[in-house]
């Protein structure tokens, strides 16, 4: 399993048991849960959506029901909203 810098991760959108984790180099797929992934990240990682996290790092623009990170629409929840 490589490892990533969290720095230069974007978001995490889990899916069913994985995790598909953007970042500066591409895209990489572990077999993971969200929730998991986010106890080993830093504070600087935000929970938006049951299956987003964003890197509050590279957020460009935020709205009530999205977040743009690196061109990419983040969908924010009602649940999560009150935590941003």
């Amino acid at each position: 399993m490589e490892e990533i810098n969290p720095k230069s991760i974007y978001y995490i959108k889990g899916d069913a048991g994985y995790v598909e984790i953007f970042h500066k180099e591409g895209k990489t797929v572990q077999r993971k849960l969200l929730k998991d992934v986010l106890i080993e990240l830093p504070d600087n990682f935000l929970r938006v959506h049951r299956s987003y996290a964003v890197n509050d790092l590279y957020i460009e623009s935020r709205s009530a029901s999205q977040i743009i990170v690196k061109g990419d629409k983040i969908p924010v929840s009602r649940a999560f909203k009150d935590l941003i």
